[in-house]
């Protein structure tokens, strides 16, 4: 599709986008500015996206147009870190929610109420899990010692995250490192990978287990 076509049939989309970042961003920044972000990350999803790895392009550019307009944010300076990085934890629990909700469609009804209820609870740990990790940096974690952390809570918490990370598969670690800390999309990993983006999403959520099970043993 040619790019004025493809600007014009996404615009709603957007539009959509960039009203809801300044909403909860409070961002005091023109709403063409923002589209203008908005536009470059959706061509850049055209430019990448694989059909054949069974991913929706509308999905797809959701999170590109997104993460492009954060990343303008961020460069020009119209948004502070503890915003952004409430934006970052929005955006990493809207496609693990949305990739949850996926992986329901094709799995067989719970047996039980306990069956249904371990579900809905990985769900939250997950979420618990997310939280903790957009609130780190990876580099920081493997060098910083825990008497240079300030808090007592905060080094409790960053501490048992770095020995969490070090339990993961090297696998594991890049899709964490991707997806929670350099804010790739899911589909976007899985093209790196040649896999599937449910593939991702499966690796996505067996290494937030595994952080959280460790977190919670030391706790």
């Amino acid at each position: 599709m040619a790019p004025a076509a493809l600007v014009e049939e996404f615009r709603p989309l957007v539009g959509s986008i960039v009203n809801k970042i300044r909403h909860q961003l409070s961002v005091r920044v023109s709403i063409e500015d923002l589209e203008s972000y908005g536009y470059e990350g959706l061509l850049e999803a055209q430019s990448r996206f694989d059909p054949d790895d069974g991913s929706y392009f509308a999905s797809y550019a959701y999170y590109r147009i997104r993460g492009s307009i954060l990343d303008g944010c961020r460069r020009e300076g119209w948004v502070g870190r503890a915003r952004l990085r409430s934006a970052k934890r929005m955006r990493a629990m809207d496609e693990m929610l949305e990739s949850s909700a996926e992986s329901e469609r094709d799995a067989p009804a719970p047996e039980s109420l306990s069956d249904a209820i371990n579900r809905v609870t990985q769900v939250v740990d997950a979420a618990a899990t997310i939280y903790l990790l957009s609130d780190s940096d990876l580099d920081g974690l493997g060098s910083v010692e825990p008497s240079q952390l300030d808090g007592l809570e905060q080094q409790t918490e960053q501490v048992l995250l770095r020995r969490a990370l070090d339990t993961l598969t090297e696998e594991e670690r890049e899709v964490v490192q991707r997806f929670h800390f350099d804010e790739e999309p899911m589909a976007e990993i899985a093209v790196v990978f040649g896999k599937s983006r449910s593939w991702v999403s499966r690796v996505n959520a067996r290494a937030l287990g595994k952080l959280r099970d460790h977190i919670l043993s030391r706790e």
